[in-house]
């Protein structure tokens, strides 16, 4: 995606070890619009995000437990929580367990694998500042819905 979007610049963020880095460095690290920038502190996460145009959550199409099984069905997103919260439009793979939680209306979401989709969807939002606005609130309108308060409240009720 980043060889085809070279009017994009692509921060990637998450800890090095010795097999992802020499991954990076044999297929993208000769990019100049893609720059790792490591792992992070916590405390640094939201500022790095509040700072991009918009976020990507490639999930792969199927994930595996230290057992082996896929867990692709039933996988907590947490960086789509974060990204949500954060305000910012975003490309998302559809998958089930994301559509449980992140309607089409707040986060464009793509065949996992279709980098080319994925590059025109990139190029459409960096294109269309209305439907960055539109993604962005929504976003943020549905992360209210996941705050430990409002699920304190839901179960609750329920109960």
């Amino acid at each position: 995606m980043a060889r085809s979007a070279g009017w994009a610049d692509f921060k990637l963020a998450g800890p090095v070890d010795a097999s992802i880095r020499d991954w990076f460095m044999t297929n993208i690290g000769d990019l100049a619009n893609v720059e790792w920038v490591g792992e992070l502190p916590p405390g640094e996460v939201a500022a790095f995000l509040a700072d991009m145009d918009c976020l990507l959550a490639p999930y792969a199409p199927s994930t595996a437990s230290s057992e082996s099984e896929d867990t692709s069905q039933w996988m907590s997103p947490l960086k789509v929580f974060e990204y949500l919260a954060s305000g910012r439009p975003m490309l998302v793979s559809d998958l089930a367990a994301i559509r449980d939680v992140v309607p089409d209306d707040a986060a464009i979401l793509l065949p996992p694998l279709d980098a080319e989709r994925w590059t025109d969807a990139l190029s459409d939002l960096a294109q269309d500042s209305l439907a960055r606005a539109r993604y962005a609130s929504a976003a943020l309108d549905l992360v209210a819905r996941y705050t430990w308060q409002e699920r304190a409240r839901r179960l609750m009720s329920a109960l």
